[in-house]
């Protein structure tokens, strides 16, 4: 579900795109999950806290975390300064 929204972003963002798209590849599992629950279906933090058992506090916490890590992820790889 997930990756077909990513793909889409892919082909308008160009090469950020297939930055992007790599990096979300190397969340765990939990992260990419909370990711598509939150992103590609268009839930609300509400809903999906809910739905996960957590506090909206819990999850937006959570979700702040794995965006900076997206884009510390995404600056290191466009700037030449990632390992892999």
């Amino acid at each position: 579900m997930w990756r077909n929204g990513w793909q889409r972003r892919r082909g308008s963002w160009g090469d950020r795109g297939e930055v992007l798209a790599s990096c979300v590849e190397t969340l765990p599992e939990r992260s990419r999950s909370l990711l598509a629950l939150c992103y590609a279906s268009g839930a609300t933090v509400r809903g999906v806290a809910e739905q996960v058992g957590r506090s909206e506090r819990s999850l937006s916490k959570t979700l702040s975390r794995i965006r900076e890590a997206l884009v510390d992820c995404v600056e290191r790889k466009l700037t030449g300064t990632w390992n892999s």
